[in-house]
Order: C-alpha cells, then sequence, then structure tokens
C-alpha cells in the first residue's frame, strides 16, 4: 500500500481500537509521519483554517494543531459544474453538488494534526466551496477555491477543441467507450455519458509477442484519467514503453467484466502476422480455422465483427500419457485451457486473430470452439503427431 493509502485506511484512529486496528495503527506510523511532512511542506491551493491541497481529483485538507473541538463541526464542500446538466436533476437548480461529510468519516488525528480527504465528482468542476458548518448550518469558516484541471482545459471552447481531437479517426477498438491509441497514449471517448457509465473501473493488460507471456496489467478509475462534460466522457492513459503487440482493454466491477476487447499496437504489423498465421492448410475448419505453429495454436477468422468474439474459446489438451495433467484435472482426461478472445487476441482490418500456446508436454488430440450460455456455438478435435 502507498502512503495515501495507510493514511486512510482507517478514519477514526483518534477512536476506539480494536487489537486489529492497532496493529495496522503502529505499521501506518512512519506511513503517515511521512505523509504530514509532505503535505506540511507543500504550499496549499488554498490557506483557512484547514488548509487545502488539490491533486487531480483528490481534495486533502490539513490542519497542523488541531483538536477534537476542531473536528467537531461536519465540514461541508461544495462542488460546482461548468456545465450545470452535469448535476443530478434536484440539484440544478441550487447549482452545486453538496459533498459534505463528517471529519470520523473522512480524516483521522495524528501527532496534533488533522487530515481528512474528500473526492471531487468526475465531471468538469469550475471550482469549490469549503468549510465547516455548527450545528444550527451557521459557517464556522468557508472559503472559495477555483479548480484547474493540467489536463482539460476549463473553458467549454477549450474542452470541446480537446474531445472532438481525441475522438478524431476510426478507433482501434469500438465498445462502449471507442479506444484509441497515438504514440504511448491511450483515450476512451464516450458520447452520451452518464456517471454510471464511469463508475466501472478501466483494466489495461499489454501482452508481448509470446503467445504465453505475461502481460503488463494495469487499471485506474475513472475520476483519475477522465472528466465527463457536457454529456461526453473522455479519459487518457500514458503507457509503459514495454514492447507491447496488443492491448485488451474494458472495465470491471464487482461483478467482473462489464465489457472488454483488444486491439494490436501496430494494425500494420498484426495484419503481417495474420497473414503469417493463416498460412496453409488449417487442422480445423469452424467459426475460426485453427492452425498449428510448433507448440501455437492460431486462430484466424475473416470478416471477423465483435459478435464473432463475445463468446469464449474453449480449448482442451488431451495429452499422451495422462500422467502429465494435474492431479485434479486427471478424472476428465484432459487439460482445460479456456479463453476469451481479449485475452489471447485482436481485430484489424476485419481480421481476428487469437494465439495460445500448448502445455510442454507430448499431446494426442485438441477439442477446441466457442460456447456461450451453456451451449457449444461450434466444435472440432483433430489429433497431433507423435513428437
Amino acid at each position: 500500500a502507498s502512503k495515501y493509502d495507510l493514511l486512510f485506511a482507517r478514519a477514526d484512529f483518534g477512536g476506539s481500537l480494536t487489537p486489529g486496528n492497532r496493529r495496522l495503527f503502529v505499521y501506518a506510523l512512519p506511513a503517515l509521519t511521512g505523509v504530514l511532512e509532505s503535505f506540511a511542506a507543500r504550499e496549499p491551493a488554498l490557506r483557512a483554517t484547514f488548509d487545502l491541497h488539490l491533486e487531480g481529483r483528490a481534495l486533502t485538507w490539513l490542519r497542523e494543531e488541531c483538536g477534537r473541538e476542531d473536528t467537531a463541526p461536519r465540514f461541508f464542500l461544495e462542488a460546482v459544474p461548468l456545465d450545470p446538466a452535469d448535476l443530478p436533476p434536484g440539484r440544478r437548480a441550487a447549482g452545486f453538488e453538496p459533498l459534505g461529510f463528517a471529519f470520523a468519516e473522512r480524516g483521522l488525528r495524528f501527532g496534533g494534526a488533522c487530515l481528512a480527504r474528500s473526492e471531487l465528482p468526475d465531471y468538469a468542476v469550475a471550482g469549490v466551496r469549503a468549510g465547516q458548518r455548527a450545528g444550527g448550518g451557521l459557517p464556522v469558516w468557508e472559503a472559495e477555491l477555483p479548480v484547474a484541471d493540467p489536463w482539460f482545459p476549463r473553458r467549454a471552447a477549450g474542452w470541446e477543441e480537446r474531445y472532438a481531437a481525441a475522438a478524431a479517426g476510426e478507433p482501434a477498438l469500438r465498445a462502449p467507450f471507442d479506444v484509441r491509441l497515438a504514440g504511448r497514449t491511450l483515450t476512451y471517448a464516450r458520447e452520451g455519458c452518464s456517471e454510471a457509465d464511469t463508475e466501472p473501473r478501466f483494466f489495461v493488460r499489454l501482452y508481448p509477442p509470446e503467445a504465453d507471456g505475461p502481460p503488463e496489467s494495469l487499471s485506474f478509475a475513472f475520476a483519475e484519467r477522465g472528466l465527463r462534460y457536457g454529456g461526453r466522457c473522455l479519459a487518457a492513459l500514458e503507457l509503459p514503453d514495454a514492447g507491447a503487440v496488443r492491448v485488451a482493454t474494458g472495465q470491471y466491477g464487482p461483478g467482473g467484466e462489464v465489457w472488454a476487447g483488444a486491439f494490436p499496437v501496430s494494425a500494420e504489423d498484426w495484419l503481417a502476422r495474420y497473414e503469417a498465421a493463416a498460412a496453409g492448410e488449417p487442422l480445423l475448419r469452424g467459426a475460426f480455422d485453427v492452425r498449428l505453429d510448433g507448440r501455437t495454436l492460431h486462430y484466424t477468422r475473416e470478416d471477423c465483427a465483435a459478435p464473432d468474439t463475445a463468446a469464449r474459446f474453449f480449448l482442451h489438451v488431451v495429452p499422451r500419457d495422462p500422467a502429465d495433467l494435474p492431479e485434479e484435472r486427471r478424472a476428465s482426461g484432459f487439460g482445460n485451457l479456456d479463453f476469451a478472445f481479449a485475452d489471447r487476441g485482436a481485430a484489424a482490418g476485419g481480421r481476428c486473430l487469437a494465439s495460445a500456446a500448448l502445455p510442454d508436454y507430448p499431446v494426442a488430440r485438441v477439442r477446441t470452439g466457442q460456447f456461450a450460455d451453456g451451449r457449444r456455438l461450434w466444435e472440432g478435435e483433430f489429433a497431433l503427431p507423435a513428437e
């Protein structure tokens, strides 16, 4: 965990501590000290009773000499959007979204200092009003803070230009968010975008050239990388230079993947890989033709669209010697190497290619195809020559 994660892992260290919480508190002490020193050394975005520090969409409240009486009044935070249409319908007349909180919900007191953190909404925010209110609703203190985002222009005209530039050209992947790759920058654009569309986290997996090579995995929340304004959503992620040939991306929630897709880093190079993989007579003709190159199976399809890759692939490998299987698979008699297209393949120019590496033990037969909703959409079987 980062220092920031540890800092806000518990919001009520100052209250009663269970034995488990005491242990977490002791482990967090060095991190908390470092965070306090880090914030104390910075110039806040606004100096007030609590100094306000703004990093991305995270607003941190800091008071260095702080007692219980300083945290007793409730904190108020009112986010004023650039476009009032981004507010929930019931808040548009007021012109702001209330994000108030009690200190015990968002903060902690440590070493005589008090810190709290709150998140700004994912739409374009023109400014915030912040402070504390006593029991009768009268402000104890209040201040206004304009919000300037270094990635997204504050002016609506600037936002339109930014969105138009990012959404220009054919996307590498058409999905709930259109995905484009320019250089090392991955952008996600969506028209008619609501807050619900941005709630699931985004994942990115960068795959190396080897069919069985492990991917480099990244993930982010929309609020960390994106902005919603005027019914449009745009997010951007700078990719590491990992030598990847394929990108898989999508969104996921508590129930698993919401959507997923994959595309090559270079469409030209990927089409060359397709031509090589599709050469020669296939071992199996089906919705996808299947060929073997060394110990790698290639699945190819011409005139390929998103519905063709939506169903999972099953890949059942029967060994020459059942003892080569893991003990838990010996009763079934085959190794299960099922996969999703986004995990093994990509599409470019209307052509789809997926590759799966066979195990390193001698294989007698392979059964493969696609399935959905408990039934097989297509399937086939072929034998491999003895090695």
